[in-house]
């Protein structure tokens, strides 16, 4: 039978939608729709296709996002919709699929690639690597009562405070990593759609302007936080936020908590308000996969000079050598330089690699094995930090 693996063709996507939502019913059709109307990076050669005998039968999707690491900006492709028809499986189309995705993104100038999934093995034959991240989880206190503080209002939020709720994501994430950066196209069309119905969002508003709020979709189960933040100095506003939205969860039969938030003093300080038995937990469903790394460490070479200015480092070459090529920087006079020449070779796996990137993980915790020096470098370069993959993103 005749097989064809390609990009999808405009007169493709109502067939595409349908392919999705037969096999992801839990979402419905509508969920789907962001990819191709409202993601604005969306461009045909993204989504993969595979059609046998005129029948589109599986496919892939490749979203491509800027994500942060401190000031530098790279390229990522999220890997989404990976489906196929039933009575079409096992036939090796998804890894096809997979495959021509590796390819184009490597041709169209992506940094890496970051799927989420509970199939880990199916991908790992590809490439890609799981990476620990960590959420917070823990019960429900039985009598939770909203905090109240002169001066601000708490509320459910309103369409019309989307512009004031992208300003405190903007400020609350300026040098976080793995944060996607969120142009004013990209929240209308594509991260707006997921926030869902008003009573999942709620703000703080003080002086009639929103300094905070807190994103916690409706679960009959589990008070979940899949996004928060505020405007610098604005801290106080979380214990208020996460007081009224877990309340509000509670009353609603919930009794557990689950939270993709970084672990800052002011967000952990709500959180114990609201919750018994905290606890820090690592997941894996985030799967990693470098592309270039030549040009991932190009696109770094502004964050890691300002760190290097910081930590007055020494001169020194360091070459991090993962399955997938070799990132070498040199350090001269406080200046990183991307390439090396006789360069001290550290072993490095992809998922170690990423953890020092984004900050999962600090050197002496993924246990490097190196020489003083080099450590020395590797320890300023990629300090530990507080990176988040924010729910409304994903893909």
């Amino acid at each position: 039978m005749p097989e064809e693996f390609r990009a999808i063709r405009p007169d493709e996507f109502d067939e595409c939608l349908n392919l999705w939502a037969t096999v992801f019913e839990r979402v419905g059709r509508n969920y789907f729709l962001p990819y191709f109307y409202g993601d604005p990076r969306f461009k045909l050669e993204y989504t993969r296709v595979c059609v046998v005998d005129g029948k589109l039968v599986s496919a892939v999707q490749i979203c491509e996002r800027l994500v942060g690491v401190g000031v530098a900006d790279i390229v990522m492709g999220g890997i989404a919709n990976v489906a196929t028809l039933p009575e079409y499986r096992g036939r090796g189309y998804s890894s096809r699929l997979l495959k021509d995705s590796i390819r184009v993104m490597r041709r169209c100038g992506f940094d890496f690639s970051l799927l989420f999934t509970g199939i880990q093995p199916f991908y790992e034959r590809l490439g890609w690597k799981s990476v620990p991240m960590r959420y917070l989880m823990g019960k429900l206190r039985q009598n939770i009562k909203p905090l109240e503080m002169r001066g601000y209002v708490i509320r459910q939020r309103t369409d019309d405070d989307f512009p004031g709720i992208q300003a405190v994501y903007q400020a609350y994430n300026t040098a976080r990593p793995l944060t996607v950066r969120r142009p004013t196209d990209y929240w209308k069309g594509y991260v707006q759609p997921r926030f869902g119905p008003p009573d999942n969002t709620i703000v703080a508003e003080r002086g009639g302007t929103i300094i905070g709020y807190v994103f916690s979709p409706s679960d009959k189960d589990t008070f979940r936080i899949s996004e928060i933040g505020c405007l610098p100095g604005q801290e106080a506003c979380f214990d208020l936020l996460i007081t009224y939205a877990a309340a509000r969860a509670r009353n609603m039969g919930a009794q557990g908590l689950w939270c993709n938030v970084p672990q800052e003093p002011h967000v952990l300080k709500a959180l114990r308000k609201v919750s018994d038995e905290l606890q820090l937990r690592e997941y894996y469903s985030g799967m990693y996969r470098l592309i270039d790394i030549r040009t991932l460490g190009g696109r770094l070479m502004h964050e890691l000079n300002l760190r290097a200015r910081n930590n007055m480092l020494l001169s020194g070459a360091i070459s991090l050598d993962t399955e997938f090529g070799s990132l070498e920087l040199t350090v001269s006079d406080n200046q990183v330089n991307l390439g090396a020449h006789d360069p001290v070779h550290v072993q490095v796996s992809q998922e170690d690699l990423f953890s020092l990137i984004f900050g999962f993980k600090s050197a002496d915790e993924l246990q490097v094995k190196t020489t003083l020096e080099a450590h020395k470098i590797i320890s300023a370069l990629f300090p530990k930090q507080k990176p988040v993959f924010w729910g409304p993103d994903h893909f």
